[in-house]
């Protein structure tokens, strides 16, 4: 998921360096790619906000729930990566 992450990151970067501030300039390809690196920045922020484990040391129920769906999460990110082609 980092990596996909990262690339994401690195494509929006040469974009808006491409690109400059003007959204005129930016085709639905790459309103495709700035919403791609948006979708994957809110995967990463739910992944990293849901709690692992609770105040006892075991797995948590949300936890538990995250790591069941954590391939579809992966699976999904690539996907939106592969369709934004990053």
């Amino acid at each position: 998921m980092n990596l996909l992450f990262t690339r994401a990151i690195a494509a929006c970067d040469q974009l808006i360096q491409e690109k400059g501030t003007d959204k005129c300039a930016y085709t639905d390809e790459d309103v495709n790619i700035l919403m791609t690196c948006a979708n994957l920045a809110g995967a990463v922020c739910t992944i990293l906000t849901v709690p692992i484990m609770d105040s006892q040391g075991k797995i948590a129920e949300n936890g538990q729930e995250l790591i069941a769906s954590g391939v579809e999460l992966f699976t999904e990110a690539q996907s939106m990566c592969l369709e934004a082609g990053i």
